[in-house]
């Protein structure tokens, strides 16, 4: 008797032997078993490939880590073109990944962290308004005041966890100047006062906020906290002060910081308050002087 001609041996991805089974036979089986429909190898082929093909479902919203959903704005005039995006009133020019946000008026009064509120962060300066794209803003009435913000917005989960922390670590209320800003609009705004745009302004990436400087403990805080990164820039004109959540470490506003622009001036801080700052990042504990 001739030699029986061996065949070859498979194994599938399991380490099983197949011998007579195919391995499309084998998944056409384990396909059948989950559906419950029954169909040959062919028929398998086509419903693999229905669920290979399949389009993962787009994000719609982006969480915050307090649990709140805000919605990924939609619409022709609010996602970016594929040509001259610069041109596009929401521009993102620090390419940040936080998409544009849509903001309800009735998204306005909710809690994004423990001490701030969505409002905050879509909060638009009163004297600003005249370069905000018409139609894209709330008028809200506060009182005998009259309140302007965002529709759309972009807000970076980061920014709202340093500003929180701020509060938290100074223990005094934080009010806030702005927060948003779209491209054109800030680029409209430069242009009105005739100074070169910020073109990487971190307002127009959801990375900053301004905030009025009623408390020095607000800026002590935040010279802790930020000491290895963020940008931090005084106003002394608005009295104002500017917190953002770059990577990088940056300080800015001529003549408000040492040669080193490490520390504020006197007119922010006292020598004091800048020692108390320092003895703190250094881990040194303060002793309390006896009444």
């Amino acid at each position: 008797m001739g030699k029986l001609e061996q065949k070859p041996e498979r194994i599938d991805c399991r380490g099983k032997n197949l011998h007579r089974k195919t391995l499309s036979d084998d998944l056409a089986k384990n396909l059948t078993a989950r559906t419950g429909k029954r169909g040959g190898t062919a028929k398998f082929g086509v419903e693999l490939a229905k669920q290979l093909t399949k389009k993962p479902k787009k994000v719609e919203t982006i969480k915050f880590a307090n649990g709140l959903k805000l919605k990924i704005a939609k619409g022709k005039d609010l996602v970016p073109p594929k040509k001259h995006p610069e041109k596009w009133e929401y521009y993102d020019p620090n390419n940040s990944g936080n998409p544009l946000l849509a903001i309800d008026e009735k998204d306005l009064d909710k809690q994004i962290s423990k001490h701030f509120k969505v409002r905050d962060y879509a909060r638009i300066d009163a004297k600003d308004l005249q370069y905000v794209k018409a139609g894209t803003y709330w008028t809200v009435k506060s009182g005998n005041n009259v309140e302007y913000y965002h529709k759309y917005a972009r807000i970076d989960p980061r920014l709202v966890a340093l500003i929180e922390n701020i509060r938290s670590d100074a223990g005094v209320p934080m009010i806030v100047n702005e927060g948003f800003r779209s491209y054109l609009e800030n680029k409209r705004m430069y242009d009105n006062r005739n100074e070169k745009p910020a073109y990487g302004s971190r307002h127009v990436s959801g990375q900053a906020l301004d905030f009025e400087n009623t408390n020095n403990k607000i800026l002590k805080s935040a010279l802790y906290l930020m000491r290895n990164d963020g940008g931090i820039g005084l106003y002394p004109g608005k009295n104002a002060v500017h917190f953002d959540c770059r990577r990088s470490k940056r300080r800015w506003t001529k003549g408000q910081w040492d040669k080193n622009k490490e520390w504020p001036r006197e007119r922010w801080l006292s020598k004091n308050d800048v020692q108390e700052v320092k003895d703190r990042i250094a881990g040194k504990k303060r002793k309390r002087k006896k009444k």
